[in-house]
C-alpha cells in the first residue's frame, strides 16, 4: 500500500447536474455546487465538471431541489469511489449527508460531504 505524504493535488470529475426522479414519468437534473468552506458556506458551480482538492481539505457537495414536495420528487446522489464501495459513508466522521427540508418553502438540501480528502475519494459524483 502506498502512503501519500505532504499536500497533493486531486482532481475530482463531478457531473454538473444531478438527478431528480419526479413521479417515475419525468427526470430533472439539477446542478451540484462545490464548497470547500463548510456545509453552509461558499457554494459555487463547477462549469468544467472538475475540481481539484488538496489532501487532507474537506469538501461539501451540495444539490437544491426546488418544488421538491409539491413534485413529490426524490433526490439520488450516484457516487463511484473506494471510499464509498468500502462503507465509509457509514462513518459520519468520514463522509456522509446532511439534508435538510423546508416544507413551508417546498425546498429539499441535500449535501454530500467529506471531512479529509485522500486518494480514496477520487472517482464520480453526481
Amino acid at each position: 500500500m502506498r502512503h501519500l505524504r505532504g499536500t497533493q493535488d486531486f482532481s475530482l470529475p463531478i457531473l454538473i447536474n444531478l438527478i431528480l426522479i419526479t413521479s417515475f414519468k419525468h427526470v430533472e437534473c439539477l446542478d451540484i455546487c462545490v464548497s470547500k468552506d463548510g456545509p453552509s458556506d461558499g457554494f459555487y458551480e463547477v462549469s468544467s465538471g472538475t475540481i481539484h482538492v488538496d489532501e487532507g481539505s474537506s469538501l461539501f457537495l451540495q444539490c437544491v431541489s426546488e418544488h421538491h414536495y409539491s413534485s413529490n420528487n426524490s433526490l439520488v446522489w450516484t457516487v463511484s469511489t473506494k471510499a464509498w464501495e468500502s462503507s465509509l459513508w457509514m462513518n459520519p466522521s468520514e463522509m456522509g449527508l446532511i439534508e435538510v427540508s423546508n416544507y413551508s418553502e417546498d425546498v429539499f438540501t441535500s449535501t454530500l460531504y467529506i471531512n479529509s480528502t485522500g486518494a480514496k475519494d477520487v472517482g464520480s459524483y453526481r
